[in-house]
């Protein structure tokens, strides 16, 4: 009986297993630069796969080495750029922006 036991969880472990997704981040980079002592410019850019969800406004949050100081970060979105490569006269894939579309590539 204890035989069928371990026999009905494995076979609920591979049958439950669900396949993860995450279908619009491919990476991002972050630089910054050092204005004055204690105040710095940040420059964060993402990288979005076009057929994914829109990116949205997220919340960015600064914190201590130690973790004991936590802060929001205010920031303005610049720019979204298609980065995707195309041939001489093609079209830009990602239109209109932030929007679910045709695969390609925004920053």
């Amino acid at each position: 009986m204890n035989r069928l036991y371990k026999i009905l969880i494995v076979l609920f472990v591979i049958l439950g297993v669900q396949e993860a997704k995450a279908s619009h981040m491919m990476g991002g980079d972050i630089a910054y630069e050092c204005i004055s002592p204690g105040k710095f410019k940040l420059v964060i850019k993402v990288y979005r796969d076009c057929r994914g969800i829109p990116f949205n406004s997220p919340d960015i949050k600064l914190f201590c080495k130690d973790g004991s100081n936590q802060t929001s970060v205010n920031y303005t979105r610049t720019a979204i750029n298609d980065i995707t490569p195309t041939c001489t006269g093609g079209t830009a894939p990602c239109n209109p922006q932030n929007t679910p579309s045709n695969e390609g590539i925004e920053e």
